[in-house]
């Protein structure tokens, strides 16, 4: 009897655990088909140095602007010298900075330090200058180091006050 309940809990527990797992690689499998969409039509947008394309890009509901968040961090990191008035309109007409400071309040440090990069890379501002240089004193590196480079992506031009102020 007690052998038919522990196989009972036991195949509950696996079963669980694999409709978990299937959740997750289909959520991972539709924001990769959302990224590649966006990474298109970014690219296309970049491309034709159009501003009636790039407004046309719309995300509406949360993995749509996460996943347009992470087409134009890919193309802002990966592409020297693009047009970034188009990338920061596409960000403006979306709402995401807005939507990145959301999603900063209740980040892992891991997802933090990666969010404070897809900021500073999408919409560099000089207001977010104050929050990384609070974030360069915290005590988890991967923070502080992606809060560096943030930083010297928003402020280039204090780069060397930037670096002489530094702790660690």
């Amino acid at each position: 009897m007690i052998y038919t309940l522990y196989i009972i809990a036991t195949l509950g527990v696996t079963i669980f655990y694999t409709v978990i797992t299937q959740l997750y690689i289909y959520s991972q499998e539709k924001h990769r088909r959302l990224r590649n969409r966006y990474l298109h039509l970014v690219s296309a947008a970049v491309l034709a140095d159009s501003d009636s394309s790039a407004i046309a890009i719309t995300a509406t509901t949360r993995s749509e602007r996460l996943a347009l968040i992470d087409a134009l961090y890919s193309i802002a990191s990966h592409c020297y010298n693009h047009n970034h008035s188009i990338t920061a309109l596409i960000a403006r007409e979306n709402n995401l900075e807005k939507h990145l400071f959301r999603e900063l309040r209740f980040a892992t440090k891991y997802r933090r330090g990666l969010l404070w990069l897809q900021l500073s890379t999408i919409s560099p501002s000089p207001h977010h200058t104050l929050h990384l240089r609070q974030e360069l004193h915290n005590s988890d590196p991967h923070i502080r180091s992606c809060s560096l480079i943030a930083l010297l992506c928003t402020s280039p031009e204090e780069s060397i006050k930037t670096l002489l102020e530094l702790d660690f």
